[in-house]
């Protein structure tokens, strides 16, 4: 089989396999603040997240909102867990699998924020980790989003992937993680992509499988914040495992000269 028809089998294969996936994704959602049947809440009272704090928190619910206020003290944290497994097992989250993908989706207002005692710290983060426990950290302040950079054993770090943007507003962020690379969207603008980052040498909730969080997970910034809406997206089972078997049959066929010209 010809190097071309190699290359050529391989991009008609994981063309059909991107283009498939996106038809036949599943949709999850973990939280919807509109929700009445049953009202849901994000301080595991009577929907399916675990809140926790260290320090005094300000933590309510209302029709368009949960909101999560740290500002009192910058030594304060709070947020929102998920998992798959680990120590915050929630029923109807999905297995966070890079190697086929995900999309979390993530619809909040960062409406104050304050770091002024360290600028390598955000007083609002959303994590997304894989079950392998490669993910990404993304920091929100009011006037930009960064990624967190990391050097083991436990130091983080403001990394080069920053953007200038206002999270003030409500606005539907999209986090898709896919192989090594991560991509951050506010509808069809690319705010931030990168690589995906190690941070489990750190330990606390870093080597959680299938995990996310949001919330201030720092003692060294604050923030209140606006969560609105979480979902996360992932290939359908039966089809992935559909288009790799036909990926895998498209290119026996090509090694066996078996392909109009």
């Amino acid at each position: 089989m010809s190097t071309r028809l190699r290359a050529r089998a391989a991009t008609t294969a994981a063309t059909l396999l991107l283009t498939a996936s996106a038809a036949h994704a599943v949709t999850t959602t973990l939280y919807d603040a509109t929700a009445t049947s049953p009202v849901q809440t994000l301080d595991g009272a009577n929907w399916l997240w675990h809140y926790g704090a260290v320090g005094s928190a300000a933590e309510a619910t209302s029709a368009s909102a949960t909101t999560l206020d740290t500002s009192a003290s910058i030594v304060t944290q709070a947020g929102f867990n998920a998992s798959n497994g680990g120590s915050f097992p929630v029923a109807p989250m999905p297995t966070l699998n890079r190697f086929s993908g995900y999309t979390v989706e993530a619809k909040l207002a960062v409406t104050a924020e304050n770091h002024s005692s360290n600028t390598n710290r955000a007083g609002f983060s959303l994590i997304a980790l894989s079950q392998d426990h490669l993910g990404i950290e993304i920091a929100f302040w009011t006037d930009h989003i960064w990624a967190y950079d990391f050097t083991a054993p436990a130091t983080f770090t403001h990394s080069a992937e920053d953007v200038a943007f206002t999270t003030t507003a409500t606005t539907d962020y999209f986090l898709s993680i896919l192989n090594n690379t991560y991509t951050l969207k506010s509808g069809s603008t690319t705010l931030l992509t990168g690589n995906l980052r190690d941070y489990s040498p750190r330990g606390l909730v870093y080597p959680t499988p299938s995990y996310l969080f949001l919330g201030d997970d720092t003692s060294e910034s604050s923030s209140a914040s606006a969560i609105s809406f979480i979902a996360v997206t992932t290939p359908e089972p039966t089809t992935l495992s559909l288009l790799l078997l036909t990926s895998a049959a498209m290119l026996r066929r090509r090694r066996g000269g078996g392909v109009k010209g």
